[in-house]
């Protein structure tokens, strides 16, 4: 029972994971694109930086394995 509850908690883990990376992904390039439009001021520009990298630390930190 225990490897069960195992495979579904990496298996949930894993499908987080690749969900916080793509929408860090799509957060940078949105950010990006918009900047280079002179949509987003340089401030802007650093919060949506600021927040693709906190979804990128999270999805690390969701990569290590429990204590």
């Amino acid at each position: 029972m225990n490897t069960l509850v195992s495979y579904v908690d990496n298996a949930a883990r894993a499908v987080l994971v690749s969900a916080l990376a793509q929408a860090a992904k799509a957060v940078m390039v949105m950010g990006v694109r918009l900047y280079a439009r002179n949509l987003l001021s340089a401030v802007e520009m650093r919060f949506m930086l600021g927040f693709s990298s906190t979804l990128n630390s999270t999805c690390i930190r969701l990569l290590r394995p429990r204590r």
